[in-house]
């Protein structure tokens, strides 16, 4: 099961916040999907960012400012309360509620924190998750951070167990 979510990538932010500009990627990934329409600019959420105190210097954006961008339709989940294979069946069940959650994770160099938007899963037979399709912002480029696939083993050894979960409104 795949959402058709729009891509963006973190490297049309300027050019001094590109390499801290995931998270805001990802919200803007989720709200242009969730709205259907236009979304504020990079530029505008950095500014807002900036003013609300969004943003901490060595860390990165707050994940309770990029939830607040969802206008009530977000919410922050620690999922290391339940266990790993609880938290990955909590995310397999708001994807097929067409609900985007923005997952933390290590980055390749598995030091630093990285988000990236989950857009799909895959199951076998049982129903167990095998795959999560994802869109990485730090691609410029929509072939190649659009659509990508992380095996459950690999994403149960990235996967932070922090989530943002932009909510589809309910009509």
């Amino acid at each position: 099961m795949i959402i058709e979510v729009p891509f963006i990538s973190q490297q049309k932010a300027p050019p001094e916040w590109r390499s801290r500009a995931c998270g805001i990627a990802c919200a803007m990934m989720a709200l242009e999907y969730i709205r259907k329409k236009e979304i504020l600019s990079f530029d505008e959420i950095i500014k807002k960012g900036l003013k609300e105190k969004g943003y901490q210097g060595g860390i990165g954006w707050k994940h309770n400012f990029l939830a607040c961008l969802g206008d009530g339709n977000a919410e922050m989940k620690d999922f290391k309360k339940v266990s790993l294979k609880g938290g990955i069946d909590q995310l397999a069940l708001y994807l097929w509620r067409y609900s985007l959650p923005i997952v933390s994770v290590t980055s390749d160099n598995k030091k630093d924190s990285h988000l990236i938007i989950l857009v799909g899963v895959t199951q076998n037979a049982d129903d167990i998750v095998t795959k999560f399709h994802y869109h990485d912002p730090k691609y410029k480029k929509e072939k190649r951070g659009a659509y990508r696939e992380m095996d459950i083993e690999i994403f149960k050894e990235r996967w932070r167990q922090l989530a943002i979960i932009f909510n589809r409104p309910v009509a």
